[in-house]
């Protein structure tokens, strides 16, 4: 009797093996996935920040403001392309950074200046394919205000 239930047994283990590596093998994938994603996102952050204060400095140039205006989204182009090496982490190409920028026209925020930038990517996944997520999508988006500032310094001796 006892060789028996001994016999009887083996083929749970392996069930219960196979079942506690998917589980690990998952746990796995996440936390090198979501890592890598994070840290993919924390980039692409500091890129679209980067960008939408180069936006605003670039907004100052130009004769009108449709010039002011692409002059504006040059620079975040230029400090996108700078600041985000293409394939980082394994990302693919980055959608376009889409960048808006507005003048303040009213009488509350006359010769304010914003500019809104946003970013998209995707990062393949890596570990997680075995549990059905082919990729990971990453946004990323800013907006930064510059207002005139009349400074004046006085000197009394």
């Amino acid at each position: 009797m006892g060789v028996q239930s001994i016999k009887s047994q083996t083929g749970q283990v392996v069930v219960i093996v196979v079942v506690c590596l998917t589980v690990l093998l998952g746990a796995i994938g996440l936390a090198l996935d979501s890592g890598l994603g994070y840290m993919n996102k924390a980039k692409l952050n500091a890129t679209v920040d980067a960008a939408a204060a180069a936006a605003v400095m670039g907004a100052t140039q130009g004769a009108n403001e449709n010039e002011q205006i692409e002059s504006g989204k040059a620079a975040a182009a230029k400090f996108f392309a700078a600041n985000y090496p293409v394939g980082f982490l394994s990302s693919n190409k980055v959608i376009s950074p889409e960048t808006h920028i507005r003048f303040g026209n009213d009488a509350t925020d006359r010769g304010v200046i914003y500019a809104d930038v946003s970013a998209i990517t995707t990062m393949p996944a890596t570990f997680m394919k075995a549990l059905g997520f082919e990729s990971l999508q990453i946004k990323a988006s800013a907006q930064t205000i510059r207002r005139d500032l009349d400074l004046v310094f006085v000197v009394d001796s």
